[in-house]
């Protein structure tokens, strides 16, 4: 019986680290901006990507707990389609994730990208703004 929890436990956190879409607080992150541009298929709609570190970064733990948690996000994303890179623990960041973010040009944490549907950046932001200040440029991003 210990074994068959242990081996429970491994397969999630494989599947986790393999970039298995993840819903929290009602928003659906999907693992890459490859199966961002799968779902949204020819919608012009916009890709939300998001560079966090909440294990060690306290203002991406202040954002994920207050815009990023908020239903207000979570009705944008509904209209569009969302993207986490987690950062947490360095040692088990994922390729596909390194990768974003040397392509990407992360300087800092947390980032939240906004990309067209076919991956080209319209704008950025980066820290944790107050909730107004957030939703104002994040919607002036994905209109643009």
């Amino acid at each position: 019986m210990k074994k068959f929890l242990v081996l429970s436990v491994c397969a999630a956190f494989f599947c986790v680290l393999q970039g298995a879409p993840v819903k929290e607080n009602g928003i659906k992150w999907l693992p890459d901006v490859k199966s961002a541009q799968k779902i949204l298929g020819k919608e012009k709609k916009s890709i939300l990507l998001f560079f966090t570190a909440p294990g060690w970064c306290g203002p991406c733990r202040a954002l994920e707990k207050g815009p990023i948690a908020s239903p207000e996000f979570a009705a944008i994303v509904k209209k569009n389609a969302a993207v986490k890179m987690d950062y947490s623990n360095r040692n088990a960041v994922s390729e596909n994730a390194r990768a974003a973010l040397q392509k990407y040009k992360i300087e800092g944490f947390p980032s939240l990208l906004v990309l067209d549907a076919n991956g080209r950046e319209k704008g950025r932001i980066v820290g944790n703004l107050p909730a107004g200040s957030f939703f104002a440029e994040l919607k002036k991003l994905i209109e643009k």
